[in-house]
């Protein structure tokens, strides 16, 4: 993304225009209406998975204790959960149920959830079943049908394959507005979530949202070259911010985005970050790799989670078309170069470049040797040799070196 001289104007004044009628318009719809498909923002492990675990580690569960497993779910299926558990023990268990019986009860309903998909739904959640195997458990083979024929022997993570397609289990609806009305069908491709299929991390995950004005190739080629250069060759967990086919209109995005109006991508990082709390132990933080307009994408994502989980966010932000305020809670650095307008002149919160000298969480990249250089590239060598730091002490400690 390359911004200078009369460009800038135009693009602000496009996106104010942009603002004013989408704000007129009444611009976000709830992403959890409970008329769309059940889902709701991370709140640390899935009920469902929460209470498996359970289970599984004991002979019996009080009611009181299923009931606070499951306090975030629908209280319906909540219900309906408990209902079959006393209906499973034939009445000879008062106030609480076996591990077996709740095991059997979980199954029930989220091999129903899946039931109720169509072909094509359910084809994307088989491939989610295998590229969990895949990264996670180094699976080798290439069955096509892997996914389809091995969906019910792991209710875990048959509950987080679904979660990863959009199918958040019965979930209470909150309020966080998405907006997906910058995503039109005829998009060519749409935001996504990839991987690169290689080793994950020991401890942890690391992921990656590119800016404005990236093709689909080129983010995918970007996220093996900070695999490549900075991370040791581990495994990355993408989300694809997509190009626009109006360059204007995505300028228009990230003034949203600025404002607090949160797009696809903002979705989608909530539903990666979900996928990481559902399968690690607790306390283990995640590294968020984002560059220019995907720090906006980042910024409203933490503003979804309750601080006990944005505390388990670390995040490295490249040249950012936002800062990350300090009272997110989470581990956050930013680096950015004096010569470039995005994160000097056109971010929120720019005026921590100015205070750079003592912000700690903000590190100016020198540009000596680099007068040929995009000021916006974060991949120059100097750019990377500021980060690269960051992403190995995260890869050694599972946090970012930042002083207290």
């Amino acid at each position: 993304m390359t911004i200078f001289g009369n460009s800038v104007f135009q693009m602000c004044a496009t996106g104010a225009i942009g603002l004013a009628i989408g704000l007129a318009k009444g611009v976000g719809k709830p992403f959890f209406d409970q008329s769309s498909e059940p889902c709701s923002k991370p709140y640390g492990k899935h009920p469902l998975i929460h209470l498996h675990e359970q289970a599984e580690s004991s002979d019996f569960l009080s009611d009181e204790q299923i009931y606070e497993s499951l306090k975030i779910l629908n209280p319906t299926v909540c219900s309906e959960l408990i209902g079959k558990v006393h209906q499973l023990s034939h009445g000879q268990v008062q106030n609480g149920a076996s591990g077996r019986n709740i095991l059997q009860s979980i199954r029930e309903i989220v091999s129903r959830q899946l039931s109720c998909l169509s072909d094509t739904q359910k084809n994307q959640v088989y491939g989610s079943i295998y590229q969990i195997e895949k990264v996670e458990r180094q699976l080798e083979t290439n069955d096509p049908e892997y996914g389809k024929n091995h969906a019910l022997d792991n209710i875990p993570r048959l509950i987080r394959a679904l979660g990863r397609q959009g199918h958040h289990l019965f979930l209470k609806p909150e309020s966080t507005p998405i907006y997906e009305g910058f995503e039109p069908p005829r998009l060519e491709t749409r935001s996504n979530c990839f991987d690169l299929g290689k080793p994950s991390p020991n401890r942890g995950k690391i992921s990656y949202i590119n800016g404005i004005g990236t093709t689909f190739e080129r983010a995918r080629y970007d996220a093996y070259r900070l695999s490549d250069s900075v991370a040791q060759g581990k495994n990355l967990e993408c989300v694809y911010n997509a190009t626009h086919e109006a360059y204007g209109s995505k300028v228009c995005e990230s003034i949203l985005g600025q404002g607090g109006i949160s797009t696809t991508p903002v979705r989608l990082l909530l539903e990666q970050w979900q996928d990481f709390f559902n399968s690690v132990p607790l306390g283990e933080c995640y590294l968020q790799i984002c560059y220019s307009q995907g720090a906006i994408h980042v910024k409203n994502a933490l503003d979804a989670l309750p601080p006990e989980l944005r505390e388990r966010i670390c995040v490295i932000a490249l040249a950012p078309a936002a800062f990350i305020p300090y009272c997110k809670g989470c581990q956050v650095i930013h680096f950015f170069k004096a010569s470039d307008p995005i994160p000097t002149s056109l971010a929120t919160g720019n005026k921590r470049v100015v205070d750079a000298s003592w912000d700690k969480a903000v590190v100016q990249v020198p540009t000596e040797g680099e007068e040929t250089y995009n000021p916006h590239d974060p991949f120059s060598p100097n750019y990377l040799s500021a980060f690269r730091g960051q992403v190995q002490h995260y890869l050694q400690h599972n946090r970012l070196d930042l002083p207290t």
